[in-house]
């Protein structure tokens, strides 16, 4: 919201080319040309209003700006909502799709008093600090507890959210009544000759269409990849998380410019048997829609920035090409065999054994693009094999391999142990091989020391990256028994995991990093044997810009402890032979 703002003449003008602003309080029977014509209303009062105004904008003029009237003052004669009524009607309008909820603003009562004349704005502005607050935050009550409400924050997309909007397109009672007299609808579940439109339903729902946990598997990876895009700051609306449900469902290839299916042209994909056209995995990435539309679609925009299709490995193309290990190419075409392997088989063919079909490499490499997204919807976390998981080419088997996101599940699992204080072997572990990518990034050593943090920088202006140089000493995993512990903790307000400093004392807030999935992506890989600036220069700095801040905090504290004055000990790093970082101390005294 823009703020609070005083009242203004009923009138509307041109102000500085931005359009027309209403000021005038609204009747019900004149929304309509309000709607059409202007582009700011400062006076909506009721949802009533609000909610013409949003059903009446025309979709081409983006949407209309409006201010929630509030009447500060109690006046019979002014109009606007009560104070406490401020928080409820605030929360309806900013849900209404074509209104955008810019502030607030008032018609205090006059007063010869100029102290007595600010008052009522004074109030204004602290329900409106109060309001932006709970949105921010996205807490249900202020902190002086006098606003209570639900918030709904509606660009926030998890697995659960989607599970609703799932439940809500997909099982309402039209698809029974809707598709009665259909000949094709018992057909559904046979894979031969389905309706796309009932197929695809039906395996985005994961009911008891086909048995089994695998059948699930669509709608809960598609709600992860939400929940990692979240907790890397990039939302999605809701209202287009039903297009995308609606997409998978009747999105088809076939013509970019008519990407939905209508039941006629269902039933004729389904006797030709181009289930290719109608592959609900390209639909959840919009390879139905033209690629100008695709990329200009934010959601799209989300999810095409997980590389679905692009992103494979060795082990990976090995079960698509020869079908090895046998397990596991069962597994994933028990569930979904009308777009597995038989819609690639002609393409695998040529590529494997130079089928009768000549060799087409486009077709191929779309082909090939297809499973591995399918795959990444189908292949269970812990894929069955011979002997259990270990046996299973373990080397990248797995569907977050299939994304840049390597080690996705890996994040969302540790976020959840350390939520719910779980899991602590699990902890403990991931723990350690961030504390070793933290080391190897900041010393540019090749270490395997991951029981304790180490602080390095570089001496004086330089532009190697990294520095081998520390004032301040090892900082122990919790549990070491020193001063100082690296603490990884859930952070409430973000909802993911941060690391930072702790102790044995009150030592007040410290600097802390936010692990996000692309910075928990970093420090895995590097840990694994990346080179620290070759997967993302901006993750690199940021580390080493919280290592500097870090490190600058527990000077100033240590500096509290001890006394000003004394030596500062500055420490060369260099590797032992057994892989541990190792310090050479040198004093350097203080005048």
């Amino acid at each position: 919201m823009a703020g609070p703002r005083a009242g203004c003449a009923g009138r509307a003008r041109r102000a500085g080319g931005r359009g027309r602003r209403g000021c005038r309080r609204r009747q019900g029977n004149k929304t309509r040309t309000v709607a059409e014509r202007f582009a700011w209303v400062h006076s909506v009062e009721r949802l009533k209003i609000a909610e013409r105004l949003s059903a009446q904008r025309p979709a081409g003029r983006g949407p209309l700006n409006v201010c929630l009237q509030v009447n500060v003052s109690g006046e019979a004669s002014k109009s606007g909502c009560a104070p406490e009524e401020a928080a409820a009607l605030a929360q309806a309008i900013a849900r209404l799709p074509a209104l955008r909820l810019r502030g607030l603003m008032a018609i205090p009562a006059p007063a010869d008093d100029e102290m007595q004349q600010r008052l009522p704005f004074r109030e204004l502005r602290r329900i409106y600090e109060s309001l932006s607050e709970m949105l921010r935050e996205e807490r249900e009550t202020d902190r002086d507890g006098e606003l209570n409400l639900r918030l709904f924050n509606l660009s926030r997309v998890d697995g659960r959210t989607l599970d609703r909007v799932v439940d809500a397109v997909l099982r309402h009672q039209r698809w029974s009544t809707g598709c009665a007299d259909c000949t094709m609808a018992s057909g559904a579940g046979d894979g031969a000759s389905a309706c796309p439109i009932r197929l695809n339903r039906d395996l985005l729902l994961g009911d008891e269409v086909t048995p089994g946990d695998g059948n699930a598997l669509f709608r809960r990876r598609l709600g992860e990849l939400f929940e990692i895009a979240s907790a890397n700051g990039r939302h999605v609306p809701i209202r287009q998380v039903f297009a995308l449900v609606a997409n998978i469902v009747l999105g088809d290839a076939g013509n970019p410019d008519q990407p939905l299916l209508t039941c006629a042209e269902a039933r004729a994909r389904a006797w030709e048997g181009s289930y290719r056209l109608t592959n609900p995995y390209d639909n959840a990435v919009g390879i139905n829609l033209r690629a100008e539309r695709r990329q200009g679609n934010a959601m799209f925009g989300v999810l095409g920035a997980f590389g679905l299709g692009q992103e494979t490995n060795n082990v990976v193309d090995d079960l698509l090409l020869h079908g090895r290990p046998e397990p596991v190419l069962r597994a994933t075409e028990a569930c979904d065999p009308t777009y597995g392997q038989r819609l690639f088989e002609m393409q695998r063919n040529a590529y494997v054994r130079g089928g009768p079909t000549a060799f087409a490499p486009e077709e191929f490499g779309s082909g090939i693009e297809a499973q591995r997204r399918r795959l990444f919807f189908r292949l269970p976390a812990e894929a069955p094999a011979n002997g259990g998981e270990a046996a299973r080419s373990a080397s990248g088997l797995t569907p977050w391999s299939l994304t840049v996101f390597h080690h996705g599940g890996l994040y969302l699992r540790f976020r959840d142990a350390l939520q719910l204080r779980s899991d602590a072997n699990l902890v403990y572990r991931i723990s350690r091989l961030l504390i070793r990518g933290m080391n190897r990034t900041l010393t540019g050593l090749m270490t395997d020391d991951s029981e304790q943090l180490w602080l390095a920088g570089a001496v004086g202006r330089t532009d190697d990256p990294t520095g081998r140089v520390a004032v301040n000493d090892a900082i122990s995993l919790a549990g070491g028994g020193s001063l100082f512990h690296v603490a990884i903790e859930h952070d409430e307000q973000r909802g993911r995991p941060r690391l930072t400093v702790g102790s044995v004392f009150s030592i007040g807030r410290m600097s802390s990093l936010d692990l996000r999935p692309i910075l928990f992506e970093y420090l895995v890989r590097v840990a694994n044997g990346s080179l620290p600036s070759s997967f993302s220069r901006q993750c690199h700095q940021e580390i080493r810009r919280f290592a500097m801040m870090l490190s600058q905090d527990l000077t100033l504290l240590q500096q509290r402890l001890t006394g000003s004055g004394v030596g500062t000990r500055i420490g060369i790093l260099h590797l032992n032979e057994t892989g541990a970082i190792q310090r050479e101390n040198i004093e350097v005294g203080q005048r």
